[in-house]
C-alpha cells in the first residue's frame, strides 16, 4: 500500500536529483529514502528512476508517479486544512470589525452568553467586511451600515461619536462644539488602529497626522504634549482623559456612526440571544 511518505520522498528526490540532498533536507538517513523508493517501486511494479552514478532521474513512469504524487500531496493538505478550520470554526467565534471599540464591547457579551467557545477578532476595512462574512472568515462583523445583501442579516447595535481631546490652554477649549474644518491644518496625534475612523485624514487634508501605535504611548503623548487628539464618547467612557484636556463633541454628521452587527442569514438563529441582548 502507497502511503504519503513514499510520495513526499519521491517528489523531493525528483527535485534534488540526488538521494543523499534529499536525506540532508529532511534530516533522515540515505537508507531510509532509498527503502521507502524501492518499496513505491515495488507497489507500483515498475521502476521509477533512471540510476547513473551520482544522480538519478525520473523515467517516464516516474514523471506520471510525480504529477499523481503532487495531487495526491496537494488534497491531502487541503483535507487536513479544511478539517482543521471546520473544527476551529465549530469552536470559535471570529468577529471583524470596522472599529475597535464596539469590537471589545461586543467580546464579554459572547463571553457570557456563548462560554466555551473562543473570540477572534479582527480590525479591517469596510470593503473587506461583506466578503468576510460571505465567505465565512467572519461569523460576526460590526459595520457602520446595514449591508444590503439577501445573504446577511444586520441588526442595529450601538452608536458612537468622534471627540476633539484639545489641550486646557487651546483657543477652542470653551468652545461646546466643534467642526473638522475648525481645527483644519493643525498637527494632531492619532492612534495607528483606528478603523472606519481612519476618514478624519481625508476630512481634514491641511493637517499633519503624528502616528502612534501603542495605546500606552499614545495616552502619555496626549498627557506630556500639547498635540490634539481624538477619542470617542467610548473611549472616554472607558479611559477618562488627560486632567490637561478638554473632550468636545464634533458636529459633523460623519463624526457619529450607528453600528450594525451582521451575519450570515444561516447563523441568524444560533446567534438569535446575540441579537435581542441589546
Amino acid at each position: 500500500m502507497i502511503d504519503l511518505q513514499q510520495l513526499i520522498y519521491l517528489k523531493l528526490v525528483a527535485e534534488c536529483g540526488t538521494i543523499s540532498k534529499a536525506a540532508e533536507i529532511l534530516h533522515v538517513s540515505q537508507p531510509a529514502i532509498s527503502r521507502a523508493i524501492q518499496r513505491l517501486e515495488e507497489d507500483l511494479q515498475v521502476k521509477i528512476f533512471t540510476r547513473r552514478r551520482n544522480r538519478v532521474e525520473l523515467n517516464e513512469n516516474g514523471k506520471l508517479a510525480l504529477k499523481f504524487a503532487e495531487k495526491i500531496l496537494n488534497d491531502s493538505k487541503e483535507m487536513i486544512d479544511q478539517i482543521r478550520a471546520l473544527d476551529r470554526s465549530r469552536r470559535t467565534i471570529s468577529i471583524g470589525s470596522i472599529a475597535p471599540m464596539p469590537m471589545l464591547e461586543l467580546i464579554p457579551i459572547l463571553n457570557q452568553l456563548y462560554s466555551g467557545r473562543m473570540i477572534a477578532t479582527e480590525l479591517t476595512d469596510e470593503e473587506n467586511l461583506e466578503r468576510g462574512i460571505l465567505d465565512s472568515t467572519y461569523q460576526l462583523a460590526i459595520s457602520p451600515r446595514k449591508i444590503d445583501n439577501p445573504r446577511i442579516f444586520s441588526n442595529s447595535w450601538d452608536f458612537e461619536r468622534l471627540y476633539f481631546l484639545i489641550p486646557k490652554d487651546h483657543k477652542f477649549a470653551k468652545k461646546s462644539s466643534l467642526k473638522f474644518s475648525d481645527l483644519d491644518g493643525e498637527s494632531i496625534l492619532i492612534f495607528s488602529p483606528i478603523g472606519f475612523w481612519k476618514f478624519v485624514r481625508d476630512v481634514m487634508p491641511r493637517s499633519k497626522f503624528i502616528e502612534q501605535d501603542d495605546r500606552e504611548k499614545f495616552s502619555e503623548l496626549i498627557s506630556e504634549s500639547n498635540l490634539l487628539a481624538f477619542k470617542t464618547d467610548k473611549t472616554i467612557d472607558r479611559e477618562g482623559i488627560s486632567s490637561n484636556r478638554v473632550a468636545i463633541p464634533i458636529e459633523d454628521s460623519s463624526a457619529s456612526v450607528e453600528y450594525f452587527l451582521c451575519c450570515r442569514i444561516e447563523l441568524k438563529k444560533f446567534f438569535e440571544k446575540l441579537f435581542k441582548s441589546r
